[in-house]
């Protein structure tokens, strides 16, 4: 193998070597509640190893506690690796009876994430839109048809940039009894909880030593040339 090709095929190994995605380590700093639609008494707490308010409430009790939201994390500090879903924490409806027109349409969650490798560091700032459908509580046509309704409907503004690559993260869904569902249904007058499940997804990898792959080729192409027309 001459000089010429020998430069450019470790050039290129390193271009392909660099194009992949890497594994992150997310570290989660804070968790918010925000911009509850409708809804009344809203109430936001928080008491776990993460600042902010991880816990909202809301409504008028009929006969019982307020309902509301809770999101414990299993870990402030984890890897993950680009396109593969991972447990991000439990999500908890506390589901109780309130007074028509108390309960939450929709609540927005912020997540303050720290994204690093052993070199790189960077802070992000996630929010993810969740959907509360309240159903009435004195149907009869199904056993579930006063469940209440959860759903993820936005990752809004979730893209990230970090060491060359654009990132997404999303929340996929709620996983209860090993089967992941978009939709979280939820029992009147009881507490439900679901593992909240999470992806890093891989953008696009943008490739800066493409140009330098073909300057260094034509340098050296340049090169050998230079150096046969002075010996041939």
């Amino acid at each position: 193998m001459n000089k010429l090709l020998k430069i450019i095929t470790v050039a290129g190994a390193f271009a392909a070597s660099s194009a992949q995605a890497i594994p992150l380590q997310l570290e989660i700093t804070q968790l918010d509640w925000f911009n509850p639609v409708n809804g009344s008494n809203i109430v936001y707490s928080g008491d776990d190893g993460i600042a902010g308010n991880e816990a909202i409430s809301w409504g008028v009790p009929v006969s019982q506690k307020q309902s509301g939201y809770e999101l414990d994390v299993y870990k402030s500090t984890f890897d993950v690796t680009s396109d593969q879903s991972f447990l991000l924490g439990d999500f908890t409806h506390h589901n109780y009876v309130m007074k028509r027109g108390t309960s939450i349409y929709e609540a927005s969650l912020k997540m303050d994430v720290t994204v690093s490798t052993p070199s790189i560091q960077d802070t992000i700032n996630l929010s993810f839109l969740f959907d509360h459908t309240e159903t009435t509580n004195n149907c009869s046509s199904s056993p579930t048809c006063s469940n209440d309704l959860i759903k993820v409907v936005s990752n809004a503004n979730n893209q990230f940039s970090f060491n060359n690559t654009l990132y997404e993260f999303e929340i996929l869904g709620f996983m209860t009894n090993g089967v992941l569902s978009d939709i979280f249904s939820t029992v009147e007058n009881q507490s439900s909880v679901a593992a909240l499940v999470g992806r890093v997804n891989t953008v696009s990898v943008s490739e800066p030593s493409s140009v330098g792959i073909f300057s260094l080729g034509l340098a050296a192409l340049l090169l050998a040339r230079r150096k046969s027309l002075k010996w041939g």
